[in-house]
């Protein structure tokens, strides 16, 4: 039940709350050796840290997931890492990563008609085509999410609808860009989910269907900001700013591009923020983030380690051997040139944003 309240708070926007409750229920659950019981709770936290724009802890905890399920034998929620992993892994570029997960959740959902999972994966899939402007490709993908999810009354479940307008503008189909935009209205005013209405007020400016794209961009940034969404707001300050340039505000539009590449780049979303330095007229800079430098395991020691934990605290939360955290720790050190505990702590506190963990 607490894991399914944790759900609907991260449907409602509200992040920090299902964080908090689900970090007690993984504490709960790791301190009575129940570790079964808390796969789909790290599950769900994935999905929150990844809206948090905390992705690199997102990866990191489905790297756990997987690990659990592995200990416990329970490989039915598999399907459920790999979806949330495919989307995480088209936000950061990788495109050969996020079509294996994508192909390997669809090889359980579609059978099992499992719509939320498949949603999930073509979505995330529709989202690396997105990031790299192949607007037909991702246009393709929201076609089978709008036939799949299309009539389904909460926006907020998995937050596709703004990725389906833009794929459609991208490639021509005003038409259909204007259909999913009206949808998307219509959910933001019967729910009145923040995000919705953000999504919908950057929408409306991209389309141009306001008369007033400067109001309701920035009025999505508040949405964005109010629920904590990095991506989002940073999407929106590149809009805005592509915006600002066509109108011949080169100036204001090159603050606004260079903030949102910015944010990329803490994310580690490097086609966005490639796509940022090309409007710029900039080279491209390398992802500083945790997530596109270490591996799954050296991740998850190092924000455990970053968050203050010693070695052997490590080991415990994490289920492995001391020897094991000293083996990756100096592995860490020496990828990211760090000399100690501390360059870490400062590195794992810049790749959140500065933001305190959450369990």
């Amino acid at each position: 039940i607490a894991q399914l309240c944790a759900f609907a708070y991260v449907t409602r926007g509200d992040t920090k709350t299902a964080l908090d409750l689900l970090s007690r229920v993984i504490d709960q659950s790791d301190a009575s050796g129940m570790l079964g019981r808390a796969v789909l709770a790290r599950g769900i936290r994935a999905d929150a840290l990844w809206r948090a724009g905390r992705w690199s802890e997102s990866l990191a905890q489905l790297s756990q997931m997987e690990s659990l399920q592995d200990a416990t034998n329970r490989r039915q929620l598999a399907a459920c890492a790999s979806a949330v992993r495919a989307r995480i892994e088209a936000g950061l570029g990788r495109e050969e990563a996020c079509r294996h997960y994508t192909e390997q959740t669809l090889e359980a959902s579609v059978p099992l008609a499992s719509h939320l999972l498949t949603v999930w994966a073509l979505s995330g899939r529709g989202l690396l085509a997105l990031g790299a402007q192949r607007y037909a490709e991702a246009a393709a993908d929201f076609d089978r999410v709008v036939a799949i999810a299309g009539h389904m009354p909460e926006p907020g479940f998995l937050w596709w609808h703004a990725d389906a307008v833009e794929a459609y503008h991208g490639c021509g189909r005003a038409e259909d860009a204007r259909d999913a935009l009206a949808r998307l209205d219509r959910l933001a005013d019967a729910t009145g989910r923040a995000w919705a209405g953000a999504a919908a007020d950057r929408c409306a400016a991209l389309l141009g269907v306001d008369d007033d794209p400067a109001g309701r961009l920035d009025a999505a940034l508040a949405g964005f900001r109010a629920v904590g969404a990095p991506f989002e707001e940073a999407r929106t300050l590149l809009t805005r700013g592509e915006v600002l340039i066509a109108a011949g505000d080169r100036r204001q539009g090159a603050v606004d591009v260079a903030a949102a590449r910015t944010i990329f780049d803490r994310l580690g979303a490097r086609t966005w923020s490639e796509r940022a330095s090309r409007l710029r007229g900039e080279a491209s800079r390398t992802s500083p983030s945790l997530a596109s430098r270490l591996s799954p395991a050296e991740l998850r020691v190092a924000l455990a380690v970053g968050d203050g934990a010693t070695n052997r605290e490590a080991a415990k939360r994490l289920y492995l051997s001391v020897k094991t955290v000293d083996y990756h720790l100096q592995g860490i050190y020496r990828k990211l040139g760090l000399r100690g505990r501390a360059q870490l702590a400062t590195l794992v506190a810049a790749d959140r944003g500065g933001l305190p963990d959450a369990g």
